[in-house]
């Protein structure tokens, strides 16, 4: 047995628990049999696998502790400035240059989403947003099942490129129905705890943006969403869910 062959058992237990295949766990991001040797043999995937398909199960990564290698630790301490960067409007150019964004050692398809869809993000590509999303969503924008496993990573890029392509055009009606879907995906599959990283962002995105949805649905999901905010103690995205109720309250002449 290898040395984490305790969290491997573990996953699995969660796996199973929620009915989950190792093939939909670990599509576009490990092959079936290193997800079977961590869970039997406790061979560790890189960490930023591991964050992946513990997401994928529905589950924080903060729940599995794990050692970090230097070039791991010093990576996602990369991401986490650039992301924090591009919020706030300070990123340059020359900070794609670096070697941290060539790097592709790790995981290369994670590595390459990344570059590819905050690169895309920001200058408005969409087309190239959807490529990167679909390095790990099989035939993104598909409807998602419930069969289907994404993480909440997947998740937030799929909801920036709804925001996206609706400040460049109409979205579809086949958007609309993979929005619903994701919505219904979180509700069922996610803890609460990976809940309120997206459900309040999603109902945001479905509110504002997606005019074949009623008004009286529009409203029952952002109460859900308030009533997750108010169980996990979080404002995110607060003023916006409650400023939905209003509009759409006033739509209904409520």
């Amino acid at each position: 047995m290898g040395k984490y062959d305790a969290l491997g058992n573990m996953f699995m237990q969660m796996r199973e628990a929620r009915g989950l295949t190792q093939a939909a766990v670990a599509e576009n991001l490990m092959s079936q049999r290193a997800l079977s040797n961590f869970e039997t043999q406790g061979e560790l995937p890189n960490r930023l696998v591991l964050n992946a398909i513990v997401q994928r199960i529905g589950n924080h990564p903060d729940c599995f502790v794990t050692m970090l290698s230097r070039q791991e630790y010093e990576y996602l301490l990369w991401r986490r400035d650039m992301v924090k960067a591009i919020w706030e409007n300070t990123l340059k150019e020359q900070d794609w240059e670096c070697e941290m964004a060539r790097d592709r050692s790790i995981h290369g398809v994670l590595q390459e989403q990344f570059v590819s869809f905050w690169k895309g993000y920001i200058v408005g590509n969409v087309e190239q947003m959807k490529y990167a999303i679909a390095l790990t969503v099989t035939d993104f924008p598909r409807e998602l099942s419930l069969d289907t496993c994404v993480s909440t990573e997947e998740i937030g890029y799929m909801l920036l490129y709804f925001e996206k392509k609706h400040e460049l055009a109409t979205i579809g009606h086949a958007e609309q129905v993979l929005l619903i879907s994701i919505l219904s995906y979180i509700e069922e599959k996610l803890e609460p705890e990976e809940q309120i990283k997206v459900y309040g962002r999603a109902v945001c995105v479905l509110g504002e943006y997606m005019d074949q949805v009623d008004a009286n649905s529009k409203v029952l999901y952002y109460k859900k969403a308030l009533r997750l905010q108010r169980k996990m103690g979080s404002l995110t995205e607060i003023d916006r869910i409650l400023q939905g109720v209003i509009d759409q309250s006033e739509v209904l002449g409520q």
